[in-house]
């Protein structure tokens, strides 16, 4: 009985850091802005996703490859409105 309560705690822990995660995480800017325009990967554990908008401006957020994903680690808004085009 002490195992299995050691390992639903466990289970638990590690669910709510991985959902205090999930904000930051590449799939959920995809999610919100639609495929990106641009994607450059500088290697194995970073990358760069780009959406262009209207009047030349952009979002550019940076990612870095860890045990929970791909996460943010990085943006720059150069006042892009809205969500997905």
């Amino acid at each position: 009985m002490k195992k299995l309560l050691l390992i639903t705690i466990t289970a638990l822990t590690l669910s709510s850091c991985a959902s205090m995660y999930d904000t930051y995480q590449m799939k959920g800017d995809i999610n919100q802005f639609g495929k990106p325009d641009q994607e450059s990967t500088y290697n194995n554990k970073t990358k760069t996703l780009t959406w262009y908008c209207v009047n030349g401006k952009y979002r550019s957020y940076d990612y870095e490859y860890t045990l929970y994903g791909w996460l943010r680690t990085d943006i720059y808004e150069s006042n892009c409105i809205g969500g997905k085009r």
